[in-house]
């Protein structure tokens, strides 16, 4: 998987940006959470919307958490 991973182009490996925009715009959100696409982050979007990626692969499991203090805080699990 990661050497087939390695040679793919980096745009298939995440969302389609028109996707991401039209679920922003139909849903009327700001925040938009889901699983690995090999680019677990917090990924800006503009206008404040945030789309956070969880990751599942390397080093292992990501988790959000939310605090009043920070907000949103995507970090890595380690075991």
């Amino acid at each position: 998987s990661k050497v087939a991973m390695n040679e793919k182009n980096t745009q298939i490996m995440d969302t389609n940006e028109h996707a991401v925009t039209d679920c922003f715009d139909q849903y009327d959100i700001d925040f938009l959470i889901h699983g690995h696409t090999h680019r677990p982050a917090r990924h800006d979007h503009g206008n404040g919307r945030v789309r956070y990626v969880l990751g599942d692969w390397s080093p292992g499991p990501s988790y959000l958490s939310w605090t009043s203090e920070s907000g949103f805080q995507l970090s890595d699990f380690r075991f």
